[in-house]
């Protein structure tokens, strides 16, 4: 560590919800119990507005919804820490895209959550990737998706897997993931479904201050672990 340079750990957690209303309230529960820093949310409980609702501590970036539409969030950021800033970027957040800047006065930190739909074309999503890459104004960046490549640990790779895995080597996006553990497993009928289809990735400048990365079941009770990284700042 460099001398008179003060640290900090920022424990985040990456978790899709599934939009059940369970799932969705251990979440706030054990991540404010947890002293979470911030998430990045796929599919959360949205009841009857159509996006996710406001709890007591948090601060959530996610696209506005109007009443005229029948498109529903499925991606958010949700800041707990208060002495964190967030700016929300409403030009880079769609209903399955949330871009927005944590800072404090020490450093910056741009957050992006998708949730990827698997039956529309994928170009759309990854130029709103690229723009709010770009957009966010940062070097620092982390980014969720969800595919599949056997490049991550998927059984598989197919088409979008492959588009995915060349956008982040574009973007220079380093993938957290160890790639033999499961994201999501569960069973259905007496059979069991695994894959690894959620990754947590980085910037390049982020890489060496991305630490103990790690998957929970003890956040909720979706069929999808919870990634748990920590964020070591301080030299940004």
């Amino acid at each position: 560590m460099e001398p008179n340079i003060c640290t900090h750990r920022y424990h985040a957690i990456q978790t899709n919800l599934q939009r059940c209303e369970l799932a969705t309230a251990e979440f706030i529960t054990e991540a404010t119990k947890r002293e979470i820093s911030f998430a990045l949310v796929q599919e959360p409980y949205i009841g009857r507005i159509g996006q996710m609702k406001n709890y007591s501590g948090t601060r959530i970036a996610q696209s506005y919804r109007s009443q005229n539409t029948e498109k529903v969030i499925k991606a958010a950021i949700v800041l707990f820490n208060d002495t964190i800033d967030m700016t929300q970027c409403p030009g880079l957040t769609t209903e399955n895209i949330a871009g927005a800047k944590l800072s404090t006065g020490a450093w910056d930190l741009g957050v992006v959550s998708v949730y990827l739909e698997g039956d529309t074309p994928i170009d759309p999503y990854l130029e709103m990737i690229d723009a709010a890459v770009v957009g966010l104004r940062t070097r620092h960046v982390i980014l969720d998706v969800n595919a599949w490549n056997t490049w991550w640990g998927s059984r598989k790779t197919d088409s979008r897997g492959i588009e995915v895995a060349a956008k982040l080597d574009q973007l220079e996006f380093h993938i957290l993931n160890r790639g033999t553990e499961l994201t999501f497993d569960t069973y259905r009928g007496g059979k069991r479904f695994s894959s690894c289809v959620d990754i947590t990735n980085c910037s390049t400048s982020l890489l060496g201050r991305m630490n103990n990365w790690r998957l929970s079941d003890e956040i909720t009770s979706s069929d999808h672990r919870a990634d748990c990284p920590v964020v070591r700042t301080g030299f940004f």
